[in-house]
């Protein structure tokens, strides 16, 4: 009811810590790291869609109830940590390696081939050197293919590196262009219902996303893209065969 004119105990405990450490992060993060030496990397894309699959995790924490939201969130936000640190110690190496734009597996397989480990494998390294639980370390590690991890279904290491999968898959559907973001739906579907996610459960998640996304983005000054109604989309998606 009041302009906030200092931080004192009162204010963070209204607050709540997980908030306000979630947003030092950020903040951190994206202005010692907004740019670099590494001409190759997008620097602009990486936090756009670091914030997005962060504000991803964060919705589907809350709906998912498999960890805490603030947590997921920043899990969310670190979970592509590795590039960026690879972008930043090895700036030509690494850009040589970026000039063809490799994705997926040809990235890691050519990350480990110059470096000895991927970006992966170092995301999960920092973190743990930041003494996140081991348990999200993990799940970051195996997010961009779980199928591979061989962590049993039953394991809860397991369950969050899907939810981080599916945190991604929102995220590139939010920064997607029109024509793009058509090839992703069906894929978002097929992760979705892993969780038994309903197709409406899935359109609340992508609109959620995108007007917090919107809203980070104004506080961090990152370029954010506003997701359309996307339901019809997604129905449409949804009669493709898997």
């Amino acid at each position: 009811g009041r302009m906030v004119a200092s931080v004192n105990v009162e204010l963070l405990l209204m607050i709540g810590l997980h908030a306000v450490r979630q947003m030092a992060l950020a903040i951190s993060l994206t202005e010692s790291a907004r740019r670099g030496d590494c001409k190759e990397f997008d620097y602009d894309a990486f936090w756009g869609r670091s914030t997005a699959m962060a504000c991803a995790g964060q919705a589907l924490g809350e709906m998912l109830q498999v960890a805490p939201p603030a947590e997921m969130f920043t899990n969310g936000l670190l979970a592509g940590i590795g590039r960026l640190g690879l972008a930043s110690a090895r700036p030509k190496r690494y850009g040589e390696i970026l000039q063809d734009k490799p994705q997926g597996q040809d990235l890691l397989d050519k990350e480990r081939a110059a470096f000895g480990f991927d970006h992966l494998a170092l995301a999960a390294a920092m973190m743990e050197d930041w003494h996140f639980p081991k348990l999200f370390c993990t799940a970051v590690l195996h997010h961009e293919n779980p199928d591979e991890s061989g962590l049993d279904e039953s394991d809860r290491q397991q369950a969050l590196a899907r939810v981080l999968e599916l945190a991604g898959c929102v995220a590139d559907v939010c920064i997607a262009d029109a024509e793009t973001r058509g090839r992703l739906l069906p894929r978002l579907l097929q992760l979705a219902a892993r969780f038994d996610l309903p197709l409406s459960s899935v359109e609340y998640i992508c609109s959620r996303v995108s007007w917090d996304w919107s809203d980070w983005g104004t506080l961090l000054r990152i370029s954010t893209r506003a997701l359309p109604e996307i339901g019809a989309e997604l129905a449409e998606a949804a009669k493709q065969p898997d």
